[in-house]
Formats: structure tokens, sequence, C-alpha cells
């Protein structure tokens, strides 16, 4: 898909934070970047708790706020390992940013 030109759409933090913080990601999405040299776009979702919270099954009627983050590109000149680790961490940090902006409306 992506040496169509499409986007994938990937969740690396790999489940639900009841506190509303990316505490760990998967490096699936930082390894797809670092082989493919196409960036990561981190988007921060908000809100979902109150639209559906933990334990139900039905939507309640609510907000949900999006916000799409810089794009983080893969440093392709230093080996793979550093570039997942780096990439994670840029990850984590912006989507956390995102995600506990209050600023943000």
């Amino acid at each position: 898909m992506l040496d169509d030109g499409r986007s994938i759409a990937l969740f690396p933090e790999g489940g639900i934070s009841l506190d509303k913080s990316v505490i760990k990601i998967y490096k699936g999405a930082m390894y797809i970047s670092c082989k493919t040299g196409c960036p990561i776009v981190p988007v921060g979702i908000r809100g979902t708790d109150g639209v559906l919270p933990m334990g139900e099954y039905f939507p309640h009627a609510g907000k949900i706020s999006v916000t799409i983050g810089r794009s983080i590109y893969p440093d392709m000149s230093i080996n793979k390992n550093d570039c997942l680790d780096k990439m994670a961490y840029e990850v984590l940090n912006s989507l956390n940013s995102l995600i506990n902006n209050h600023d943000l409306k």
C-alpha cells in the first residue's frame, strides 16, 4: 500500500490507557517507517472515554477531538535499531502531547 502512495493506520500503543497517557508503544509502526522511509503522522484522539466508557458496549452522545501532529521521519543515516528507538521516543512524546494538551478545543 505504501508503495502505491497510500497511507496505513496503526495504533502502536496496542490498547486503552485508563490514565489518558501512552506509557508504552510497540515498534511495528517504527519498523515499517525505518524500512520504507515513510514518515509517521501521530494522531491524538480525545474524548472517547466519555462517548464509550470502559465496560460499556453502546456509545453515548459526546464530542471526540482528533489532533494531527507533525510528521516524524525516520533517520535513515543511523542503524536500524537506533532508528527504531529514536522514532519510538519521538512518537511516544508526540502522542502524549497531542492527547494531554488541554488547551486544544
